[in-house]
């Protein structure tokens, strides 16, 4: 598992052997596990089922993965910072042609309530949220009184005033650059970075120009 309240880098912390699959735990708790994947390339996850919901962002490479229900297979292509949610019992293959690292989280929640997510649909999550002039925007993709997956856009010089999350908080950087200070302790999160806020530790988030994340708060 990742150390908390280091910065952790998606894209490039896992090298991946000849033929092998590599997998790294980020958070795993009674609410979310949240696990990096490095494949190799035409490695594949054969047709399975999940227990749970299950969310799926390739981070470098393109990701195939295979749908089957009642009215057949389908085929979807996701590019990198894509999202998409695969509901429980659903058959699903994963496959690339390339070697490529995805980020998989499974909600063990059932109470979790989505918000402005389509199950079985693909979006961009740098897309799915918009700039507001001069403002910080937020938009809630899932939420209950334990887990809570928001993603926030800043616009132009903002910040976060010092605050604190009962639970721990992961941060993962779409786009743009942002410093965090974590009591006391600044780091720089660029594209592709990852950090764990641990529960109940001060912190604040400062923006120069603009800049997208992606927030996950277990409790």
């Amino acid at each position: 598992m990742i150390k908390k309240s280091e910065i952790y880098n998606l894209i490039e912390s896992i090298d991946i052997p000849t033929g092998q699959v590599i997998s790294q735990s980020i958070i795993n708790d009674e609410n979310i596990d949240v696990t990096q994947y490095g494949f190799y390339r035409n490695e594949i996850i054969s047709y399975e089922r999940s227990g749970f919901d299950k969310i799926y962002i390739p981070i470098k490479g393109t990701l195939k993965i295979k749908i089957k229900d009642d009215s057949g297979e389908k085929l979807h292509t996701i590019s990198p910072f894509d999202f998409m949610f695969v509901n429980e019992g659903i058959l699903r293959e994963i496959e690339s042609d390339d070697d490529y690292v995805i980020v998989m989280i499974t909600i063990k929640r059932r109470e979790t309530m989505l918000k402005n997510i389509e199950k079985g649909k693909l979006f961009k999550l740098n897309e799915a949220i918009s700039y507001q002039e001069d403002k910080i925007a937020t938009k809630t993709l899932a939420s209950d009184e334990k887990l809570v997956m928001t993603l926030l856009a800043f616009d132009g010089k903002q910040e976060l005033s010092t605050h604190s999350a009962p639970g721990d908080a992961l941060v993962i950087a779409l786009e743009g650059e942002a410093r965090i200070d974590l009591d006391g302790t600044e780091h720089i999160l660029k594209h592709g970075d990852s950090l764990i806020m641990p529960a109940n530790l001060p912190h604040a988030v400062y923006v120069e120009k603009n800049y997208k994340m992606l927030l996950i708060v277990s409790k």
